[in-house]
């Protein structure tokens, strides 16, 4: 005669499937992303990016922030970088840098910097500006001549460069953005966990 096969509890079932989800979705959010749709140019577009035709790399920078560091393209790779031309005479720069801040306050700076270059010609003018408003997470520097500005094809203010971490341009913002909006911090999450 053979045994009755007695069936699984339905609750010993439902725990090893929910460990084996929990697993699974630990190794999914930990794993990095190989080549995620989302990134491509329609999705950055929809969020509200222009995107260039080809990937290139980005212009190499070198410039020293309010704190007196040397900030360059180089010392950042490996990071998804903001470069961000701003001045304290744009009105719409100005109400940008909080946001901007924000951001970086929230996704921390191990995956992501924001690099405010100022093109205003007086130290001052920036200094003033930093020290009436709560901007402090983000590296603010000062673009001295127009040459790094040329080599982005900077034609407006403010505007915003989106590098990723192998030193690509993926993206632009011409004008303000709202940083903190979640099409934008959901492309710039899919691209901090891209793998290079």
């Amino acid at each position: 005669m053979i045994p009755a096969v007695r069936p699984m509890p339905s609750i010993l079932i439902l725990a090893s499937g929910a460990c084996m989800a929990t697993v699974l979705g630990l190794l999914w959010a930990v794993a990095p992303l190989k080549a995620d749709p989302s990134l491509k140019p329609q999705a950055w577009q929809s969020a509200g990016f222009e995107v260039p035709k080809d990937l290139r790399p980005a212009p190499a920078f070198e410039s020293i922030d309010r704190r007196g560091t040397a900030v360059s393209l180089t010392h950042l790779k490996g990071k998804v970088v903001l470069l961000h031309f701003w001045a304290t005479f744009c009105s719409s720069c100005r109400s940008e840098m909080e946001g901007l801040d924000r951001l970086q306050r929230d996704v921390g700076k191990d995956a992501l910097q924001v690099v405010a270059i100022s093109i205003d010609s007086l130290d001052f003018s920036v200094t003033r500006f930093l020290e009436q408003t709560n901007v402090r997470s983000i590296c603010v520097a000062r673009d001295r001549s127009p040459e790094l500005r040329q080599s982005y094809g900077v034609d407006a203010l403010p505007m915003t460069y989106v590098i990723d971490r192998m030193g690509r341009i993926r993206a632009r913002v011409r004008g303000p953005m709202e940083w903190n909006g979640e099409a934008t911090k959901r492309m710039l999450d899919l691209l901090i966990r891209e793998s290079p």
